[in-house]
């Protein structure tokens, strides 16, 4: 698993989930626990969104821990706000819909277990359905990668969309990633990623984990 002293250029920041959440946590130079790993937006044949993925990661730092030792409570429902908020700004770019987050209707968290300082937790963003006017996303928390990691805590999240102007598509797909090249590096970094924490396990990197994310 990468750590903050492997250069940034070697992780791709697809849909800024990277770029947002430095900005939240950030609290000196060279502290960058979050890294963007893949995204997955699904569109139907007219071209409208059926369902969007993403996959984060970060290393819980002394600066997360609550009086027990373990990620503060707080810290859960604040990342699934503004994942699955990051997530629904970049599927602007797939669809022919413009709108922008605005407001939360419900948040939900199941707490199953803690984790402590020192540990990779991954996170797995959905966005469910999108209706005329609300979002139904979820967040599932794992202790090490999804595939063999222990669920942690789960999310449920429900948005109002407002309908975006012209001036408010421009913004957003200025600020957000929209080219084949950042979708390669996204995926050349998944890739990386995944060979690191398979060395560390002592594994060989199998060509079944290298699937195409998007």
């Amino acid at each position: 698993m990468a750590t903050s002293e492997t250069p940034e250029e070697d992780f791709a920041l697809f849909s800024s989930v990277a770029d947002v959440m430095r900005e939240l946590t950030q609290h000196r130079s060279n502290y960058v626990p979050h890294e963007t790993v893949a995204c997955d937006i699904v569109l139907d044949s007219r071209g409208r969104l059926k369902s969007a993925t993403g996959l984060m990661s970060f290393v819980v730092e002394k600066e997360m821990l609550n009086a027990g030792g373990n990620l503060f409570g707080g810290y859960v429902p604040s990342l699934t706000d503004s994942l699955t908020t990051v997530l629904l700004l970049s599927c602007n770019l797939r669809t022919e819909r413009t709108w922008v987050p605005s407001m939360s209707t419900s948040l939900n968290v199941d707490f199953l277990d803690g984790v402590s300082l020192g540990k990779t937790v991954f996170v797995e963003i959905h966005i469910n359905r999108i209706g005329k006017n609300v979002a139904f996303t979820d967040a599932d928390f794992y202790r090490g990668h999804p595939s063999e990691g222990a669920l942690l805590y789960k999310a449920r999240h429900q948005v109002v969309l407002l309908r975006g102007s012209p001036n408010m598509e421009n913004n957003v797909r200025k600020n957000l990633p929209k080219h084949q090249e950042a979708i390669d590096r996204a995926l050349e970094a998944y890739d990386l990623i995944e060979e690191q924490r398979l060395a560390a396990d002592g594994k060989s990197p199998d060509a079944s984990t290298q699937q195409a994310r998007l």
